[in-house]
């Protein structure tokens, strides 16, 4: 096993991230938040990657358990977005690659944070023998979002294309699975098959693994509550996460935990990120979202100190304006009410 993982599978289940090189750091650091949020947990905490060299001693020696994985399984592709890689694919060969090391995984994106415990208790609720438990996608549930409309023109386009046949869109950047279920309905082979067959339908939408497996398997898949995948930001008001109380934030838009950004919810992990980065490369120093105002402290506007102190001033004020408004109002609160309360896996 060596060669293959830092140290032997220790218990029947993992909470999971899956990356290549690039998100490597990220996922350390979003698992060492695990480590520190669950000191009793009875389920390894594991990173799954094509090749171990990258991940330095001091990660190695931690509690966090590195996996190497072949990925030649993963048919070619390129996604129509230039930002995201072929690494969101890896998720789906994790149940053949641990299917003689774990009975469930908790498969999470490398942009989430624990942000209060239970995953343990969740391991230990979860039904048996369902496949695939993911949360609804919250950007194509209108109810969810308050729009004045019923979807967007690119939504409609999307969940016509790949949505099941009740309209359900998952969001895959949180899954539970249950390896030998998982296995038994060929969740990936299907997968991977639709992706050879309708590679330019995907990239026209712009589109990656998350439209295939709705594509394949949107019918299939199991509601986990929202509590485990928070992914939008008009829901990371402070008002709605003191209500409902999340336990995973998925920081789903542009504004990343690694970077310094407006949004209050970023600033407010940022600390603990920064501090596992810099332990995974003690030359790590986070750089600014483009746009923020500390991207404008280092690219001023008009390079006349006055006036760019003024125009950071501004930006800043607005900033602090847009996340004191709540998007969300009672008839959102009350849909996402329900969709929690009507969760199979929670």
């Amino acid at each position: 096993m060596s060669d293959a993982a830092t140290r032997p599978a220790e218990h029947p289940d993992a909470a999971i991230f899956a990356c290549d090189a690039g998100h490597l750091a990220y996922a350390y650091a979003a698992a060492m938040g695990i480590h520190h949020a669950e000191p009793e947990r009875r389920f390894d905490i594991v990173i799954a990657t094509p090749d171990l060299s990258p991940v330095p001693e001091v990660a190695r020696r931690g509690p966090i358990r590195f996996r190497r994985i072949d990925v030649s399984a993963i048919p070619p592709f390129r996604h129509g977005n230039p930002r995201i890689t072929v690494g969101t694919f890896f998720r789906h060969l994790l149940p053949e690659i641990l299917r003689d090391e774990y009975g469930a995984l908790f498969y999470m994106d490398t942009d989430t944070w624990m942000r209060r415990p239970g995953l343990q208790g969740l391991f230990d609720r979860r039904p048996r023998g369902v496949p695939l438990a993911a949360v609804a996608s919250f950007i194509y549930r209108p109810d969810l979002l308050e729009r004045p409309h019923p979807v967007s023109p690119r939504a409609e386009r999307v969940l016509g294309a790949f949505a099941g046949t009740n309209g359900d869109y998952w969001q895959s950047g949180v899954q539970m699975i249950d390896i030998e279920a998982h296995l038994k309905a060929r969740v990936a082979e299907r997968l991977f098959s639709y992706v050879e067959t309708h590679h330019d339908l995907l990239e026209r939408h712009r589109l990656g693994d998350q439209g295939a497996l709705n594509a394949v398997f949107a019918d299939e898949i199991v509601l986990l509550s929202p509590l485990w995948n928070w992914h939008h930001e008009d829901w990371h008001h402070p008002d709605l996460l003191e209500r409902f109380d999340p336990h995973i934030l998925h920081f789903t838009g542009r504004a990343k935990p690694w970077m310094l950004a407006d949004e209050p919810l970023v600033g407010e992990v940022n600390p603990d990120w920064f501090a596992a980065l810099s332990q995974w490369s003690p030359d790590f120093s986070p750089e600014a979202r483009r746009g923020s105002a500390a991207w404008f402290e280092a690219n001023p506007v008009f390079r006349l100190r006055p006036l760019d102190a003024l125009h950071r001033r501004a930006h800043v004020a607005v900033m602090r304006h847009k996340a004191r408004r709540l998007a969300i109002g009672a008839s959102g609160q009350a849909a996402m009410q329900a969709l929690i309360d009507a969760a199979e896996v929670a």
